[in-house]
């Protein structure tokens, strides 16, 4: 569970900041996202580890058109978790 959690996370910020998907990366795997939280490593120190090893520039942050090297804060992790939160919910009231 905690897994899927991490990754959806993942997804959610890598969509918004990065314009990727979670597949483009490895933390798709299973077996990484794992290690990452034994380590207590949370999902967007994750992206920033995997963003700056891979050169990525985030979208939504730059000046003018200028991709930002700024990394991700547990703001934006908090904000990630709050939209799979609204989304679950209004996807709860649809089914009901």
């Amino acid at each position: 569970m905690f897994n899927c959690v991490f990754q959806e996370l993942s997804q959610v910020m890598l969509h918004k900041h990065y314009g990727i998907d979670l597949n483009d990366t490895c933390l798709c795997d299973q077996a990484i996202a794992a290690g990452y939280i034994e380590r207590g490593i949370k999902p967007y120190e994750a992206i920033n580890e995997q963003t700056s090893k891979i050169g990525l520039e985030r979208l939504d942050k730059g000046i003018h058109g200028v991709p930002s090297h700024e990394p991700l804060n547990a703001e934006d992790e908090e904000r990630a978790y709050r939209s799979l939160y609204v989304v679950s919910s209004m996807m709860e009231r649809s089914e009901s």
